[in-house]
């Protein structure tokens, strides 16, 4: 157990009415309170609640001392002026302390403003007001500071009752334990002074799974809490007064009755903290056998495959696993119960990565991080876990995953590619992620930051402790054990990943290479207990026993040791335990083969920047150690090179005094500049900045289970509106209808490996549309008011084979550059043309112009040299287009081989009129295609649209339905489309669409291919309703649309008469005319028209109206006149051939 650190807690707290942008800060006499250093002092916070109250959370101060403190003022974050008193107010000495912050101070600031540009501090104690100049505390010489208080107007104090003499403070009850806050607080970097973009209103939820506090229960069965001051997330701020709530299990307190849990919560109250308690059993399975068991083994690279571990624990893996997720979801309800709107939730450790999954279900819109202090495997190891898709989609449900090195976080990457088949990318995408470049991934329409960031130590905390005195009497006992020797150190857990064994191997190597060395050095190592670990602890410290009792005999004494092993607990062996033995050591020595976040290198190095600044030691570490990416000072070795560790050491032993200093300098840089306050403070920052909108409906949740996400989508995104659609496409005159084919209209399985090559080489022929489906298009198409493609990206042979039969549909294939205008069939008078660009002739356009084709041997030569260097890749000749494919080949080893087999086609085939596409990725891997330039579903859509413009039949509905990347230039050529008619058709509709619910740029979903049936059904319905029935009231909507000639009148009524008797159903005959719109438009001024007739089958007993060349003589007399002249619209022409009874039953045309 930790013993009673030198430290007691102060709150101060202070009532001032300041002026905008004035801040309080309060400094003092000891380290923590800046040593009346107003650059180094606490700013005091207060929020619009407690105004005119400021305040600071509790502050380390030293026992055993008097401790003189003021307080004073920024503005604008420069330091403006002292508080004007005659002397410094003081904090008497105290002796003991308590395990919760002591009362505040007490001090009262009230502030009266000054009329005056130039005034005093008035300061009145009992009532007696006293008003003096006087200079800053410790400052008589710093005539600056002096100035600056002449030259700005000052404030009234006044001390309540209750200030530092009537502090009370409680005797130390048996049992309590003290020890010094690791935190932002007083104890942070000077360095950092950045005002940040934390501020008080903020709070996060620091989640892990133990808290950092220490419970004990005493022998009168009173329960105590204290801080455990070991603990990396025992942080306070001052600077950044966050609202703090953690939320953990308390260590070693399982299985209580439910009376203890209620006392043991509200004793955590005060600490912040919120408990989470499981069952004794539930624990032990959870964090020994799972965590510990399984996953703390694989995360540091160990993987026992043929050892008792696997046969252990893996053999209930089922069971074990369920625990797992039951714990996380116990996290997830306690997290739920104390988080607030905007809180960020920041999880620590590999026990909860399932939790930011969970959630999500609950919290979608909350910034979640989870930070990881263990390595991160290889993408080998890790998917060793059967679980292992699992662990990694609930790590991506944050929105940060933070890791100490970019080593852990490119192991970490390439999992996500070569299980998940996601690719990492620097912040971006479409979606709104952090606000700064990070490493990112991509996922289900969200940014993912991945951040890499080493945790530090707060190096005042260590700087207290040692100037406080309380360890001096260790230290000098220690010196004077070893004195006149060279001390090698090592503190480490004893375990088989610090490697101990090959550190004591390579030291008995050194004495016998260079036996004078003998009794000038000693290696003194520390090894802690490992509880949870239990059989590796007791294996490990049998082996370094024997190792150590070899050593002395050969080389020690009784006197003299060559090696002194000792042991000590962990929980006892506190940081004032800790720094006598850092303060000996000459050379800190870390063999580790696999270590994670390890601070006692930190540690070190601010102890001999405190104790022995003039002759510093020497920090050798191992290059498996996180520490070892940082201290650039640090003597790097390989702890499996046993020559190289003991040749290592006897170099340090003759290392000069000036090289020391050197590399003890690089190190101390990052220790002061990159603190535990500095860690939090970025990692928290960028989580903050994290843009998640309030809108829940674009955090949409999909999936069941442990395979539940949540997928980012764009405002306004949500299911079609079948009915909108319907509304809009009746009264539509010209309708433009765009069908991506395979995975959209036609069902289309993911072919993989040896059955997408067998296709690609027409091994396997590709699936025909169902009867169903052509039936569907047929009707679809029947509509004369409908333009329908189907666009896809197959070769044109197997497209038009499939849909070649469908009449009046129009095809597209690869990617468009190939279509056919939809087929004339429903057009009797194809004669009567007026744009000669409409080839009614249904042949093959292309859509970019196609002349020299030569390029394409010379990109497959190019493409050969890559199959053969690169396993698992083929060339896939896709029409026009030339693909090399990498889908079965190695995912990373192909992505290199592709970056370099587009650097050589781009350079090559630079004369031609190509581009060089990367497509593909996922799970499905990917390809390299080269083809036409300017070639996309995007690029045909603009086109076609175009060509209805010019040929007067400008769409006023159009509708696109995609399923895959490439149909999202439709959607965005769709949304051009629209914006850019709006003003000149302000009817016009359009609607994107994608089939499954996923990031895309389309405005809706449906769900399946099976809705997109029924759209389609639905369509075809509407149309035949409308042109089935239509009633006089719809005839204005047709003016455009009304004008015929006699002479095509007279032609297609004698006609139609002449076929009557033959037809066996009653039709209309359809007519697709256009006029002489040059005498037309000079004398009706109107613009160019068609008139359509439109072929239906009638119901036997509906009125129906037959030209005929009686009725048209009756309407247009004997006498022929010109078209002019007898220019009749169609309103008229219905009007005046239609009897009265046959009007309520409705028209049939």
């Amino acid at each position: 157990m930790p013993s009673c650190m030198p430290f007691y807690e102060v709150k101060f707290e202070v009532i001032a009415e300041l002026g905008h942008g004035e801040v309080p800060f309060v400094t003092g006499t000891c380290a923590s309170l800046g040593n009346m250093d107003p650059n180094c002092s606490i700013k005091l916070w207060t929020t619009p609640d407690t105004y005119p109250v400021w305040q600071s959370l509790p502050l380390a101060l030293p026992l055993h001392q008097v401790v003189l403190y003021k307080y004073g003022v920024f503005s604008g974050g420069e330091f403006k002026r002292w508080e004007n008193i005659k002397d410094d107010r003081i904090l008497d000495m105290v002796t003991t302390a308590t395990t919760v912050p002591l009362a505040t101070t007490g001090d009262v600031i009230d502030v009266e403003q000054e009329t005056d540009l130039i005034g005093n501090f008035n300061f009145s104690i009992d009532g007696e007001e006293i008003q003096e100049d006087t200079e800053p505390l410790g400052t008589s010489e710093n005539s600056m500071d002096k100035q600056k208080i002449e030259k700005n107007k000052s404030m009234p104090f006044r001390r309540r009752e209750g200030s530092v003499d009537a502090i009370r403070i409680p005797p130390q009850q048996p049992g309590m334990k003290f020890a010094t806050r690791a935190s932002v607080t007083g104890m942070r970097s000077e360095t950092w002074k950045t005002e940040s973009s934390i501020s008080s209103y903020d709070g996060v939820v620091v989640v892990s799974f133990f808290l950092p506090v220490i419970v004990n229960q005493l022998d009168n069965g009173k329960w105590v809490v204290e801080w455990d001051y070991e603990n990396l997330l025992s942080l306070h701020s001052s600077t950044m007064p966050l609202r703090v709530t953690r939320v953990g299990t308390v260590k070693g307190m399982n299985s209580l009755s439910p009376e203890d849990e209620e006392i043991i919560t509200k004793a955590l109250v005060p600490f912040d903290c919120v408990p989470v308690f499981l069952s004794k059993k539930l624990e032990k399975r959870f964090y020994n056998d799972f965590c510990k068991g399984i996953l703390w083994p694989v995360f540091h690279h160990v993987v026992d495959v043929y050892g008792n571990l696997a046969m252990k624990f893996f053999g209930q893996l089922k069971d074990l696993w369920q625990c797992y997720t039951t714990v996380n979801r116990f996290f997830r309800d306690k997290i739920v119960e104390v988080y607030n709107e905007g809180d960020i939730i920041w999880i620590h450790g590999f026990h909860l990565l399932l939790l930011p999954s969970f959630l999500t279900r609950v919290l979608r819109v909350a910034r979640i991080g989870i930070f990881l202090h263990t390595p991160f495997p290889s993408s080998e190891i890790f998917r060793t876990l059967p679980f292992r898709d699992d662990l990694l989609r609930g790590m991506l449900n944050a929105d940060q995953i933070g890791f100490h090195l970019f080593e852990y976080s490119r192991h970490f990457l390439t999992c996500c590619r070569r299980i998940l088949g996601l690719n990492e990318g620097m912040e971006g995408g479409r979606t709104k992620g952090t606000q700064m470049p990070h490493t990112s991934i991509y996922y289900n329409g969200r940014t993912v930051s991945i951040e890499s960031i080493h945790a530090g130590i707060e190096p005042k905390i260590i700087q207290c402790c040692l100037e406080s005195g309380v360890v001096d009497e260790k230290i000098k006992r220690l010196k004077n054990k070893f004195k006149g020797r060279f001390v090698f150190v090592g503190i480490d857990k004893v375990e088989r990943l610090k490697g101990l064994p090959l550190k004591l191997i390579a030291y008995q190597k050194m004495l016998e290479q260079y036996p004078d060395l003998v009794s000038k050095v000693c290696l003194l190592q520390i090894g802690v207990s490992v509880h949870e670990r239990e059989e590796d602890f007791e294996k490990t410290t049998n082996e370094l026993k024997i190792l150590c009792d070899v050593i002395n005999k050969k080389f020690g004494t009784k006197e003299l040791p060559a090696v002194i092993f000792a042991s000590k607990d962990e929980e006892a062996f506190t940081l004032q335990e800790r720094l006598p033995y850092l303060c000996l050591a000459d050379c800190l020595v870390n063999t580790a083969v696999r270590d994670g976040l390890n601070r006692l290198p930190l540690e070190f190095t601010i102890a001999h920047t405190t104790h022995r600044p003039k002759s510093p030691g020497v920090v050798m570490l191992s290059e498996f150690t996180s520490c070892m990416r940082v201290l650039r000072g640090a003597v790097r070795i390989n702890p499996w090179k046993l020559d190289e560790v003991y040749i290592a050491m006897s170099k340090v032993l003759e290392m000069q005094l000036e090289t020391r200093l050197a590399r003890h300098a690089k190190d101390e840089d990052f220790v002061i500049n990159h603190t535990t306050s500095f860690w939090a403070y970025q990692v928290l920052k960028d989580l903050k900045s994290i843009q998640k909108s309030a809108d829940r409906a674009i955090m949409s949740p999909v999936g069941l289970g442990l395979n539940f996400r949540v997928i980012g989508m764009e405002v306004g995104f949500s299911s079609l509106d079948n009915s909108l659609v319907m509304r809009t496409y009746r009264p539509a005159k010209h309708r433009a209808i765009f069908l991506d084919y395979g995975g959209t209209i036609m069902p289309e399985e993911k072919q993989k490996g040896i059955m997408h090559y067998a296709m690609t080489t027409k091994q396997v022929d590709n699936p025909q549309p169902s009867k169903e489906l052509k039936s569907l298009l047929t009707h679809l198409c029947q509509d004369p008011r409908n333009i329908v493609f189907v666009v896809s990206g197959r070769e044109r042979d197997s497209v038009f084979s499939g849909l070649s039969d469908i009449k009046g549909l129009g095809i597209a294939a690869e990617h468009g550059l190939y279509y056919k205008w939809p087929k004339p069939d429903r057009c009797i008078l194809p004669q009567y043309r007026k744009h000669e660009q409409v080839r009614w002739e249904w042949e093959w356009e292309t859509l970019v112009a196609i002349h020299d084709q030569s390029w394409k041997e010379l990109a497959k030569t190019i493409m050969d040299i890559y199959v053969k260097r690169t396993h698992g890749t083929y060339v896939e000749e896709k029409g026009s287009a030339v693909l090399w494919q990498y889908r079965d080949a190695d995912p990373e080893f192909g992505f290199l081989q592709s970056k370099e087999l587009e650097d050589h086609l781009v350079s090559v085939l630079n004369p031609f009129s190509l581009e060089v596409l990367r497509g593909g990725g996922g799970n499905a891997g990917g390809y390299l295609e080269v083809r036409p330039q300017g070639v996309n579903k995007g690029a045909f859509v603009d086109a076609m649209l175009e060509r209805m413009v010019d040929i007067d039949m400008a769409p006023d509905f159009v509708l696109v339905i995609g399923d895959e990347a490439s149909d999202e230039a439709m959607f965005t050529g769709v949304a051009q489309f629209q914006n850019q008619m709006q003003a000149t058709m302000p009817s016009l509709h359009c609607y994107t669409c994608t089939v499954g619910k996923k990031p895309t740029e389309a405005q809706a979903y449906l769900n399946d291919i099976d809705e997109v049936h029924e759209l389609i059904r639905g369509l075809t319905k509407v149309s035949t309703s409308v042109t089935r029935n239509y009633s006089t009231s719809a005839l204005p909507e047709m003016r455009e649309h009304t004008y015929i000639t006699e002479e095509q009148l007279r032609k297609y009524a004698a006609q139609n008469e002449a076929e009557k008797d033959e037809a066996k159903t009653e039709e209309i005959v359809a007519v697709n005319e256009t006029i002489d719109h040059s005498k037309m438009n000079n004398s009706l001024g109107r613009s160019n028209s068609i008139i359509t007739f439109m072929p239906v089958h009638r119901q036997t007993d509906a009125p129906k109206l037959t030209l005929s060349s009686t009725n048209v003589s009756g309407l247009l007399g004997s006498q022929p006149v010109s078209p002019i002249q007898t220019a009749l619209t169609l309103q008229d022409f219905f009007f005046r051939s239609i009897e009265e009874e046959d009007e309520d039953d409705g028209l049939f045309f």
